[in-house]
């Protein structure tokens, strides 16, 4: 395995003005890309108008689980939706917490559903700007590989389209992407702060634990931080893990069930317990079952991003970077469940090795134009299907 070096920063090389540049730029493509998308779309009647409030085109991509975070947002947890249990609870208060007050910003105090969506829109994209810089960064001091291509991986990927709705994946994807590149340059208090936020945004935010814990365990000849553990950081993990726990033992005062968050998301989204090969068995069935064309297409997708997880692995291992192995396969792990695959693609965008190695794909001259007309062509029909309000994944 290649022993890491620790980071050197070389004068105005690393720059961040030049990072800031590069994922502004992208940035600034992808929304011109999406909008215009869904004006063409929407021209064609091949979209269908969106229900929630705001103006467009802040609400053009408020669909499926945005009315979770958005009720969360304007009206709190256990809200019915027009008198039915919808299971918000299986969301973390994180991003509503944080769209609220943006909202509550916009509005001038005022918080009803068009502000929430003006706030909720604002935080995924500004963290989605944020996100796209450091991976950037990383990209140029870290691995030598193009900065443009982790920023356009990330930003106009086949999945991309969850960077500019109001859900909880840019956010998070900025908080991971803060806590390591934080720990990487020993600002361990602050990293545990910025994982103390991921855990608080999504369950996820564990496995960032474990990942800064794996950091702080390493060699010293591996990139590790001192010849020493520093064990009161070590502990200081335990911060960000009241996070979720906080919110578990909210949920177990106000239902009397302990596991009340892993109900939600059984009896919200089928989300279960099952072996690997049942699971992918039972996948593969559902590719034939599908009763729509976006259903197959969904999950024959989780199968391809199977394999993108798994060959994301294997880069990350090449490198010697374990602590993003640990990660990426802490989160494969987790979605693989069952009873089938469910939203693997779309965890990618959380999982911040995964973009990278896309973006070093991205890289190769053999590969680079094949792929990136493949990507395209994926967040086209990725797009097309979410505004026809069919999605499944």
């Amino acid at each position: 395995m290649t022993a890491v070096p620790a980071p050197r920063i070389r004068g105005d090389a690393l720059r961040w003005r030049d990072d800031l540049r590069t994922g502004a730029l992208w940035w600034a493509l992808s929304r011109v890309f999406f909008l215009a998308l869904a004006a063409a779309l929407g021209a064609a009647g091949r979209a269908v108008r969106p229900s929630a409030g705001g103006p467009w085109p802040l609400n053009a991509y408020v669909r499926f689980d945005a009315g979770h975070l958005l009720r969360i947002t304007e009206s709190g947890y256990f809200t019915p939706d027009n008198g039915v249990n919808a299971y918000d609870e299986a969301f973390f208060p994180g991003y509503p917490f944080l769209s609220r007050v943006a909202a509550r910003t916009i509005g001038l105090g005022r918080l009803d559903v068009d502000t929430a969506v003006a706030g909720a829109t604002v935080v995924t994209w500004l963290a989605a700007l944020g996100a796209a810089v450091l991976l950037a960064r990383i990209a140029r001091e870290e691995l030598r590989i193009s900065p443009h291509a982790a920023a356009a991986a990330y930003l106009l990927g086949p999945y991309a389209l969850f960077l500019m709705a109001p859900y909880t994946e840019a956010l998070f994807g900025l908080c991971t992407l803060s806590a390591w590149y934080l720990a990487r340059h020993r600002h361990w208090w602050w990293a545990i702060a910025a994982t103390a936020l991921a855990c608080a945004v999504r369950v996820n935010g564990l496995f960032v634990v474990i990942m800064l814990a794996v950091m702080m365990l390493r060699r010293p000849d591996d990139g590790g931080p001192s010849p020493r553990v520093g064990w009161r950081r070590l502990l200081g993990l335990g911060i960000p893990v009241c996070a979720p726990l906080a919110y578990f033992g909210y949920l177990w005062a106000r239902t009397g069930d302990i596991f009340y968050w892993m109900t939600a998301q059984e009896l919200g989204w089928g989300r279960g317990s099952a072996w690997f090969g049942r699971v992918l068995v039972a996948s593969a069935r559902h590719i034939g079952a599908a009763e729509t064309r976006a259903v197959a297409w969904q999950q024959g997708l989780e199968f391809v991003f199977l394999v993108v997880f798994c060959a994301a692995l294997w880069w990350c291992l090449r490198r010697g970077r374990a602590e993003w192995a640990v990660f990426v396969w802490l989160t494969l792990y987790s979605l693989c469940r069952g009873p089938v695959l469910l939203s693997l693609p779309r965890n990618g965008l959380d999982c911040f090795p995964v973009v990278l190695a896309m973006g070093a794909a991205l890289g190769s001259r053999r590969w680079r134009w094949p792929l990136v007309a493949a990507g395209l062509a994926v967040a086209v029909i990725n797009t097309a299907t979410i505004l026809a309000d069919q999605w499944t994944g």
